[in-house]
Parts: structure tokens; C-alpha cells; sequence
């Protein structure tokens, strides 16, 4: 009908992403210059926290998966600032965000569920590159400032293998070497990140906006 060939026609409405939470450090630049996480920013980092989890299960929203997401993007943030306060920046920076991108699909269970992931929650690929570098950045800090996680030694990468629960158990360590490598360094930045914030949690102001 007419009603309905009009109704077709009009335009759906569109959610406008909004702060989720502003944050103040000493590393961000105090109180002169908070910063931001907005809800989209949260909600996919919620995701990805539950498809980390068990990248099998559909996902259900949770508060610790939100929590994680929100203290991971807080000390993500301070480290990377402290990097970039430094001047430096990690050598080959898009290479190491094209890796982390392949690393990330294989940690979530492959590209259609990255890609669910960030179709469910609005998040494009140069939002996904730029939360990517963020963590290289607060790795690469941590790695050169705080102490060595990103280059073991051949005695602990194979230790590591044998000690850890990863998804390359059913294999050779010599057969998985370089894929394992890449997914040691990343749970390594996760435990560092979460370690460094227990010590920095102090000094970081956080706000939630009024609703």
C-alpha cells in the first residue's frame, strides 16, 4: 500500500554513541585533559572479553565482562600516553597491528565472529585498528619500561607451552612456534595491564555521567 511504500521509506533511527566514562590520571594529563571510553568502545570490549572466555558460547551481557573491559581500557590508555609522552613509537607499528589483528580472529574463534562482534555493537575497522594500537603501545611501554614481556627466551617460550592451558596444545611447540609466540606476548600484556592498573588504581579519577 502507499502507507506502507512510505513507511519503507523513512529512515531508521540511529543510536548516538554517548561517554560511557570519563577518567583522570596523572598519565592522561590530570584534569586538564580526561579522558574518554564511550559505550560502544565498553560494549565491544565487553565482547571480546566474553568470546575470550569461551568464543563457542553466544554472548551474554555480564557485568564482569564489562568491568574487565573497563579497567583494561583505563590502563591501556595511561600506558600508551606514557609511551607517547616518551616520543616513541613501536617500530613497524602497522605490521604489529596487522598481526594483532590475525592474533585477535584466532583468539575469538575466526573472522565472522570478530566481525559479529563488531557488527553488533557499530564498531568499524579503523575503530578496531585504533584499539589495536593502543595495546601494542601499552605493551611496547611496558616491555621497555616496566619489565621484558614481549621477547622470552626459547627456554621460556617452550616452558610456557608445556605449563600453559592455549590452543595449540594438540601440537608440536615447533609446528605452532610463531602463532604461539604471538599469543604468549598477548596474554602477557594482559596480565601486565591488569597489574600495572591494580597499582595505578589509586590515582586514576574515574566519572560515569549522569544517566
Amino acid at each position: 500500500t502507499a502507507g506502507a511504500s512510505v513507511r519503507a521509506e523513512e529512515p531508521r533511527a540511529v543510536s548516538v554513541d554517548r561517554v560511557a566514562v570519563r577518567f583522570i590520571s596523572s598519565e592522561t594529563g590530570g584534569s586538564q585533559r580526561p579522558a574518554f571510553l564511550t559505550e560502544r568502545e565498553l560494549a565491544f570490549g565487553a565482547r571480546l572479553e566474553s568470546l575470550f572466555e569461551d568464543s563457542d558460547a553466544p554472548y551474554v551481557h555480564q557485568d564482569r565482562f564489562v568491568r574487565d573491559a573497563l579497567d583494561r581500557h583505563i590502563a591501556r590508555t595511561m600506558l600508551s600516553e606514557l609511551l607517547v609522552q616518551r616520543g616513541v613509537e613501536p617500530p613497524d607499528l602497522l605490521r604489529l597491528v596487522d598481526d594483532a589483528r590475525s592474533e585477535l580472529v584466532a583468539r575469538v574463534g575466526g573472522e565472522e565472529r570478530l566481525v559479529g562482534a563488531m557488527r553488533a555493537e557499530g564498531f568499524d575497522e579503523i575503530e578496531l585498528r585504533e584499539t589495536l594500537k593502543r595495546r601494542i603501545r601499552a605493551g611496547y611501554y611496558i616491555d621497555r619500561a616496566i619489565h621484558s614481556i614481549l621477547s622470552p627466551s626459547e627456554d621460556e617460550a617452550k616452558e610456557a607451552f608445556h605449563a600453559l592451558t592455549h590452543p595449540f596444545k594438540s601440537t608440536r611447540y615447533e609446528d605452532s612456534r610463531a602463532a604461539f609466540l604471538k599469543w604468549l606476548a598477548h596474554e602477557r600484556i594482559r596480565t601486565a595491564e591488569l597489574e600495572f592498573y591494580q597499582v595505578a588504581r589509586s590515582r586514576v579519577r574515574i566519572i560515569f555521567p549522569a544517566s
